[in-house]
């Protein structure tokens, strides 16, 4: 079971790609779909509905780690 993002990006980092191949295809991308309903994040989810690959989509998911980690980084030094 995956929890948030960082979970994710692990996950994606040792999946096969024959997994990653069923879940993200031209007929549907579940990794977009999770993200969108159960973390409630659109963008991301709009942004990971176009890409087709793990290490793209695995760069998109870090990519928004490392936003959400600095917004966080602000936050705390107000």
């Amino acid at each position: 079971i995956i929890r948030n993002l960082q979970e994710m990006a692990d996950t994606l980092s040792y999946m096969k790609d024959e997994t990653f191949s069923h879940h993200v295809n031209e007929q549907k991308n579940d990794i977009a779909n999770w993200v969108r309903d159960v973390l409630n994040d659109k963008e991301l989810a709009n942004d990971m509905a176009k890409v087709k690959s793990k290490k793209k989509m695995l760069k998109e998911i870090k990519n928004r780690i490392k936003l959400l980690e600095r917004k966080i980084e602000k936050e705390r030094n107000y």
